[in-house]
């Protein structure tokens, strides 16, 4: 398995993991230190990444970009898209996260038939 595809496999938790600290009332960065803490390698490593670039002083969607460019995967293209959006129309990310997860959850499922 290669170490995109492990971190593909990753992305619903990470997702359920965001969304369960915003519905706790941490914020987003946050949030990426909670998936730090409680994940396992790959996912704990880039989002430990991640965070060391926004203390750096790199733009929240700028570390994003460049963590979706360095591991090339099109899930987590779908994830930071979800980001973007809300940053751009607003509402509650926690919602559009779990709807994210569903999707992927579904795609998932008619790719297994």
């Amino acid at each position: 398995m290669t170490a995109t595809s492990t971190l593909d496999a990753q992305i619903p938790e990470l997702i359920r993991q965001l969304e369960n600290a915003l519905r706790g009332g941490y914020n987003l960065v946050q949030a990426f230190g909670i998936a730090e803490r409680d994940m396992s390698v790959p996912m704990r490593d880039e989002a430990a990444r991640l965070i060391a670039d926004l203390r750096g002083g790199v733009p929240f969607l700028d570390a994003c970009a460049t963590w979706v460019t360095r591991v090339g995967s099109s899930d987590l293209d779908l994830v930071i898209a979800c980001l973007k959006v809300q940053m751009d129309v607003g509402g509650n990310l926690a919602d559009k996260l779990n709807l994210l997860g569903q999707i992927m959850a579904q795609r998932t499922l008619v790719t297994q038939a």
